[in-house]
């Protein structure tokens, strides 16, 4: 069984908020003149969960979950990156999570320690072209593949797996289909 409990507190400013809980599943609709978004809350894990859930959506904002070896995991876009960040069965913890949609940057935060953050890479598409992302820490080691085959209309790509690094550089590939 995975996440048990929530406690909610939802902040954005003058907007109208809706916020809904199903299936220990929580959607979020937003109306408001800025783009931020913050969402507090408590959960409790009981027991490592049996399978891993997977988002394909693409307009996904940010995405995180308890992977079956109780390690947090976050989505890069549909990609999973799984954190060293371990989750205690049976203990509250608190969350809080940042999302601007305006700037494409997120962050998630653990009992008041930043756990990943999106670095956000944007660029104008065109269409009939695929997209692919490179990481490297430095230009004189080699690019390492992020995410590959990404389609128009999509123009973003948000990196949570090298949010703790001091510098890097990305690569965009451009493919015509």
């Amino acid at each position: 069984m995975g996440v048990l409990a929530w406690g909610l507190q939802l902040a954005a400013a003058a907007s109208q908020q809706a916020l809904q809980i199903q299936s220990s599943r929580a959607t979020h609709d937003l109306s408001s003149d800025g783009s931020a978004v913050w969402l507090h809350f408590q959960a409790r894990c009981e027991e490592a969960p049996s399978a891993n859930p997977t988002v394909t959506d693409a307009n996904t904002s940010l995405a995180f979950f308890v992977n079956t070896n109780l390690n947090l995991v976050v989505y890069s876009n549909t990609v999973p990156v799984e954190l060293s960040t371990r989750i205690q069965t049976n203990v509250w913890i608190r969350f809080d999570v940042y999302c601007d949609y305006d700037d494409m940057y997120w962050d998630l935060s653990m009992d008041g320690i930043n756990v990943a953050a999106g670095n956000g890479l944007t660029w104008t598409p065109v269409e009939s072209r695929l997209y692919t992302v490179y990481w490297t820490p430095s230009l004189t080691n080699a690019f390492a593949l992020l995410q590959g085959d990404i389609p128009y209309p999509q123009s973003e790509f948000i990196d949570s797996g090298h949010s703790e690094e001091a510098a890097g550089f990305y690569r965009l590939k451009v493919q015509v289909q």
